[in-house]
């Protein structure tokens, strides 16, 4: 079994746990055409029926899913789905699904592969649903850098839940994106206050560095400065056609093999970072949608007056 069948078994058999005679829908676009063939092989082992969905790209080559393929999947009770680059719309609708069960792997090469196969799995699962079900009995949440001169953020994250990004996925989960490995909550809105340094933008390949200025008060950015990296994470707010300016997820990467700058998806699980999610929560919905995600390397976070992360290294578990 060669690395693409390793995978595609983790995510059909590990992660959706498909029993013979089950049906997935499989969507994809020709890029990945090499990893589809393989689904294709380690499903028909298992007696598993794949139907297929190709996706084509657009100018931009982001690739986005037409009303037809969300219809397509919204009819599947499992998908998987096999796009390196999804506009930020259907990522968002994906993540917000609340009946198909979907798995994103977005971009399969051997630099994506590697940290799926080699992480230790049960390991990432623990720590993920320890520091979210922490994230759900908290009440206050601090982050600090190693900044003096820089006070940090803090927010109320009373009465919202913690979500563990693992597989197979939770009961009540119905997306994940490979690599596995975060715990995240929305904290209140309008509750996020103070000033941080983003050490990056997750999905870009520049070097890590503190270089993106944030001021936030009342859980909305009121301020970017910085270089290049400034101007990328500008840029993305820009584009989304609402207010995305609002702090809406705060997370932390907890998979050991995850490296910054295979994908945006990757970024985030870098074990012992935190995620801040800029965007917006649409009107009665309890899942938001998400433009850009800002990376903090060695943060400390304290919730409730207990530290959980100190510069970076995770202190349970």
């Amino acid at each position: 079994m060669n690395k693409l069948e390793k995978a595609a078994k983790l995510v059909l058999i590990d992660g959706l746990e498909l029993q013979p005679q089950q049906s997935i829908l499989l969507v994809s676009d020709v890029k990945q055409t090499h990893a589809a063939l393989a689904f294709h092989s380690v499903a028909a082992k298992a007696r598993v029926e794949i139907n297929s969905l190709l996706i084509s790209s657009r100018p931009n080559d982001r690739p986005q899913l037409s009303s037809f393929s969300k219809n397509l999947i919204q009819s599947a009770e499992f998908a998987v789905v096999l796009l390196a680059k999804p506009d930020a719309d259907s990522l968002n609708w994906l993540r917000q699904q609340n009946r198909t069960r979907v798995i994103l792997f977005p971009q399969i090469d051997d630099e994506t592969i590697q940290p799926c196969l080699e992480a230790d799995q049960r390991l990432i699962r623990e720590r993920s649903r320890k520091l979210a079900d922490i994230l759900t009995i908290g009440r206050t949440l601090q982050l600090t850098t190693a900044n003096p001169a820089i006070a940090g953020l803090k927010m109320s994250i009373a009465h919202h839940r913690g979500n563990a990004e693992i597989t197979p996925l939770l009961p009540d989960s119905y997306f994940a994106a490979l690599p596995i490995g975060r715990a995240f909550l929305t904290p209140e809105i309008n509750s996020v206050q103070g000033e941080v340094f983003l050490d990056g933008v997750a999905g870009t390949r520049g070097s890590l560095s503190p270089n993106i200025y944030l001021k936030v008060a009342d859980g909305r950015i009121t301020l970017i400065k910085g270089g290049k990296a400034a101007d990328e994470l500008r840029r993305r707010l820009r584009q989304a056609e609402a207010n995305a300016r609002m702090v809406v997820e705060i997370g932390v990467g907890l998979n050991g093999k995850a490296r910054w700058g295979n994908s945006e998806f990757e970024d985030e699980k870098v074990l012992g970072t935190v995620h801040l999610g800029f965007g917006r929560l649409p009107s009665g919905s309890k899942i938001s949608e998400i433009f850009a995600k800002g990376i903090v390397q060695a943060p400390s976070v304290t919730i409730d007056g207990k530290k959980i992360i100190e510069e970076g290294k995770v202190l349970f578990g």
